[in-house]
């Protein structure tokens, strides 16, 4: 079978011109489709080989995502362990706080109850407000003397016979006072040996009052300092504060 070359030839020999068509001679056109094949070709293979690069460069930015994704999940944990760690030690730390706010809490309050055991070991006596009313208001009833008594070298015992003085003046009682050191002997609380008269009068007022008083007689012996007496009046004798055992 001829090819399209030798027809061509042949028709151009025969008739002694050269075939055309569109204006342009057949050899233009078959020089046309022989470069469009070719270009055809050539785009077809480009196009394979751009297809084939673009296969490559995508499994390898895949593959660089994919490390970059891996190695920032990796940071991430390993950020998020040790900011687990800190936090345990935090917490750790905050337990130990704790612990150790607890302890001090503990020895304040601990400290707090020795201060006040001590400040009641050590606190004077004092007559309250209500017991000095109600011992006005007993002792107002029937005016009458007493010899108050304290004991000698103790302060304690001369401030709470003063205050006691005061409240019998303002009852209208007359008190004549000195300090006695008995011997070989410490005298603690408040003593009303005397029964009779005033002196009764005054348990009853210092009963009334919540005053704890001892009727028992006081020591034969002993050494008076700056005492003035009322004859016939019953002794309200000031002794030491007793101890407070622990």
């Amino acid at each position: 079978m001829a090819s399209r070359t030798q027809v061509i030839s042949a028709v151009t020999a025969q008739t002694g011109k050269r075939a055309m068509w569109w204006g342009q001679p057949l050899e233009f056109w078959q020089s046309v489709i022989l470069w469009t094949m070719w270009g055809g070709f050539v785009l077809t293979a480009v196009g394979a080989a751009l297809a084939v690069v673009s296969s490559f460069v995508s499994y390898q930015v895949s593959d660089v995502i994919q490390a970059e994704a891996d190695k920032r999940i990796a940071a991430a944990e390993q950020s998020s362990l040790a900011a687990n760690t800190e936090a345990a030690k935090a917490n750790e730390a905050a337990a130990h706080a704790q612990e150790r706010a607890a302890l001090l809490e503990k020895q304040a309050a601990d400290a707090r109850l020795e201060t006040e055991k001590l400040k009641q070991a050590v606190a004077w006596r004092s007559i309250s407000a209500d017991q000095v009313t109600t011992l006005r208001r007993a002792l107002s009833a029937t005016t009458g003397a007493v010899n108050l008594r304290y004991m000698d070298g103790d302060p304690e015992a001369l401030a709470f016979a003063v205050q006691l003085s005061h409240v019998l003046a303002a009852a209208g009682w007359q008190v004549a006072s000195g300090a006695w050191k008995p011997s070989n002997t410490i005298l603690f609380g408040l003593f009303i040996p005397d029964s009779t008269g005033n002196g009764q009068r005054l348990r009853q007022a210092l009963t009334s009052a919540n005053l704890a008083f001892s009727s028992e007689p006081l020591p034969d012996s002993g050494t008076w300092f700056n005492v003035t007496t009322i004859t016939g009046a019953p002794i309200l004798m000031v002794g030491s504060r007793r101890p407070v055992l622990p």
